[in-house]
């Protein structure tokens, strides 16, 4: 069943970048040296496209996620695992309008790249509240909640964001309940969570952003909040009990720090693990946060060397994929 796609993806995982082509964007002169080291990189090449002089880098960084998506569209080897990727864009792009709207007042600004619910869609469900547009019944109902809520509150963004991904995940949790994609989810929801835990400032805080529970539950969390280190001996991952060492440290700056590297390297590895599957379409799933992952570096990179920083520093952050 998965041999098509997970053929596809072999082909171009030999095209994805190496280090020492990172290090060569990094090492470039110029912003238009960069660009013509960006433009011919075979892997990112636009059929039919030039690229003007004046043409914004980000520009090209944003088309290059607008095409993987694309991608995933075409491609997935089964509507699972297209909707695996799209309903959390779904729930992003619905957050963001709905923020434009209540927050900023502009509703035109907002998605740039559709899901499975078309970005028109959800700008006119939201401006007009005819929430009968939004086709996804699960999306629907949350976004007749938050209007419901948000008649007696005056919203701020984060709130609505942390709205929006608790209803995000516990929707992912819903759609898979077995398998590596609900391993990935339950991983993903724990590092969101250790994540909170070292940006929190209160316990009261920390209550209020977490996510329903992954494999870590509240109450560990909780402990760990309060530097409790016994509770480590919970946590049978391996990789997991690393990150959470982390929340222990003392220097918030320096946690955030380990934290940020940490999280994406056990991500892919425990993705890499699962694609050794070729029954699975996790060899698929593995290259598309590969893509993902290469297309933030690339974002990375450039703004920060737009902003004059250390080439050192900036290799530093790389995330390796």
């Amino acid at each position: 069943m998965y041999l098509y796609s997970n053929g596809v993806v072999s082909v171009l995982e030999g095209k994805l970048l190496k280090k020492e082509t990172y290090n060569k964007i990094i090492d470039a002169k110029s912003y238009n040296d960069a660009k013509r080291i960006f433009k011919e990189l075979d892997s990112f090449v636009i059929e039919n496209e030039t690229i003007e002089e004046d043409k914004s880098i980000f520009d090209l960084i944003f088309k290059y996620r607008q095409n993987l998506f694309e991608f995933i569209k075409r491609e997935s080897p089964s509507n699972q695992i297209k909707d695996f990727f799209l309903t959390p864009l779904d729930y992003d792009n619905v957050s963001c309008v709905v923020k434009n709207n209540f927050v900023n007042n502009d509703l035109y600004k907002t998605i740039e790249i559709s899901g499975n619910i078309k970005a028109d869609k959800i700008v006119n469900a939201v401006k007009l509240k005819n929430f009968d547009l939004i086709l996804d019944k699960a999306l629907k109902n949350d976004l007749k909640e938050f209007f419901e809520i948000s008649l007696d509150n005056k919203l701020k963004n984060f709130q609505i964001d942390n709205f929006f991904k608790k209803r995000k995940f516990i929707r992912l949790k819903s759609m898979f309940d077995r398998g590596f994609l609900r391993d990935l989810i339950n991983f993903k929801i724990d590092i969101e969570n250790l994540s909170c835990v070292i940006r929190s400032n209160s316990l009261t805080q920390l209550k209020v952003q977490l996510l329903p529970s992954g494999n870590i539950q509240h109450e560990v969390l909780f402990s760990l909040f309060k530097k409790d280190k016994s509770v480590l001996l919970s946590l049978k991952d391996e990789d997991l009990k690393r990150i959470a060492e982390i929340t222990l440290l003392e220097s918030k700056q320096e946690n955030l720090k380990k934290f940020e590297k940490l999280k994406n390297e056990f991500f892919l590895k425990k993705l890499k693990i699962l694609s050794k599957n070729t029954q699975t379409p996790a060899p698929f799933v593995y290259y598309v946060f590969r893509k993902f992952f290469e297309i933030d570096n690339l974002q990375m990179i450039f703004s920060l060397k737009r902003n004059d920083f250390d080439e050192k520093i900036i290799s530093s952050l790389l995330i390796e994929i």
